[in-house]
C-alpha cells in the first residue's frame, strides 16, 4: 500500500490554476483491495502543517526493526515520495512566471515555517492535494481564518499586502479547492467535506474573530457552496472549537 501511495504521488500531474500549484490530479486514483477503506472525514491541523519541517520529520523516523518494519517502512516510503514530488515540481519549467516563482519555493517550503500568506496557502494546498490524491475523502479545512491570520498580519506589517489583496488570495484558494468538487464529492455534488469554520473561541473562551473571518464571509469571499462550505464557529466559551 505504501509503494502504491508513492507511485500515485509520483505519477499524478499537478494543477496550475488561480495563481497556485495544487497536487491533486482527478484523472488518477489509488485502487485499494476489498475490505480496505481510506480515511474519511479528517481535518488535519494545518497550523502544524504550515510550520512543519519535512526534513526534520524524516530524520526523526526510527529505523526499521522486526517489530515495526511495516509501519515504519511505510513512513519512510511516503515521506520520501512527498519530498520527491516537491523536488520534481521545482525542476519543471513553466511558461507563466507566477508558477515558475511558486515552484522555486519547493522543496524548501516544506522544510520551514512560512513567511507570508501566499506561502502558507501554497503549503496547505500542497499537502491537501496529496491527501485527496492518495484516496482520502471528506478532507476538511478547519479554522482557516485562525490558522492563516499570523501570516496575513506579517504581510500587512511589512507592507507587502493589503486587505483587498488578501481577500483575493483567499478567494483564489477556495476556487482552486473547489475546482474538482464533482470528483471529490461522495454522494451529491458538493458533498466533499471541505468545511471552513470561521470565528469561534480559543481554549480560554476568547473570541477569535479577525480580519480574515470577514474576508471568508459568504458574500465577501464570493465562494459558491458547491466549492467549499463555510460555517460560523460556535461562540459559547463553554464549548470552544479549539
Amino acid at each position: 500500500s505504501a509503494n502504491l501511495m508513492a507511485k500515485i504521488i509520483g505519477r499524478s500531474d499537478i494543477c496550475l490554476a488561480h495563481g497556485f500549484i495544487y497536487t491533486y490530479d482527478p484523472t488518477k486514483t489509488r485502487l485499494v483491495r476489498a475490505g480496505v477503506e481510506p480515511l474519511t472525514s479528517i481535518t488535519p491541523d494545518y497550523a502544524l502543517i504550515i510550520n512543519s519541517d519535512l526534513r526534520e520529520i524524516m530524520r526523526s523516523l526510527p529505523e526499521r526493526s522486526g517489530d515495526n518494519s511495516d509501519f515504519i517502512g511505510t513512513l519512510h516510503i511516503v515521506t520520501k515520495a512527498i519530498e520527491d514530488k516537491a523536488r520534481a515540481i521545482s525542476e519543471q519549467r513553466y511558461e507563466d512566471v507566477r508558477y515558475e516563482a511558486m515552484a522555486k519555493r519547493l522543496p524548501d517550503l516544506l522544510y520551514r515555517d512560512c513567511q507570508s500568506l501566499v506561502e502558507a496557502i501554497q503549503k496547505i494546498l500542497f499537502y491537501n492535494g496529496l491527501l485527496w490524491q492518495v484516496g482520502h475523502r471528506h478532507v476538511g479545512l478547519g479554522r482557516m481564518d485562525l490558522v492563516l491570520y499570523p501570516y496575513y498580519k506579517k504581510d500587512v506589517e511589512a507592507n507587502r499586502l493589503n486587505y483587498e489583496q488578501a481577500k483575493g488570495l483567499l478567494k483564489e484558494m477556495c476556487l482552486l479547492l473547489g475546482k474538482d468538487s464533482p470528483m471529490k464529492s461522495l454522494n451529491l455534488i458538493g458533498d466533499s467535506g471541505q468545511y471552513i469554520i470561521l470565528g469561534g473561541v480559543d481554549k480560554n473562551g476568547k473570541n477569535t474573530d479577525n480580519e480574515l473571518t470577514r474576508m471568508f464571509e459568504w458574500g465577501d469571499c464570493g465562494v459558491n457552496a458547491s466549492l467549499v462550505t463555510i460555517m460560523e464557529g460556535y461562540k459559547d466559551p463553554r464549548t470552544p472549537l479549539y
